[in-house]
């Protein structure tokens, strides 16, 4: 049997609760919470069976890694995919060096591209 060892060295999240891991965890250990009553406006447009919701606070996507043109093609969903893996980058220490500005691609300095991988969770996504 090939036992690989795996490290988790970075996580990022972005949540109802705060824009990063750090903000969220921090939230979790006040014992704060978001969760407030769906707005009444909303019948008008949908019945939910819900009532409550938590919902994200504001995002300043620039400083989570989100650029202009990343803000007019994607969805909600991929900028945060973007924002949380860029809070994950960092939180590991890891410094992401701009391969090529015009496509808008990094590299990530002194990491070796077949010995790094992503694990992405979402409880609701802009994928069909």
């Amino acid at each position: 049997m090939n036992r690989r060892r795996v490290f988790v060295t970075g996580i990022g999240m972005i949540s109802p609760l705060g824009t990063s891991a750090a903000e969220c965890w921090s939230a979790l250990l006040d014992g704060r919470s978001v969760v407030a009553p769906v707005p009444e406006a909303w019948g008008r447009y949908a019945k939910t069976t819900s009532t409550i919701w938590a919902p994200l606070p504001p995002i300043d996507w620039p400083s989570l890694g989100v650029g202009k043109i990343e803000q007019m093609q994607l969805d909600p969903s991929g900028m945060l995919t973007i924002a949380a893996s860029t809070d994950a980058v960092r939180d590991a220490g890891i410094t992401a060096v701009s391969a090529d500005a015009k496509k808008n691609t990094f590299l990530l300095e002194g990491q070796a591209p077949d010995r790094c991988g992503v694990f992405m969770g979402t409880g609701v996504g802009g994928v069909p």
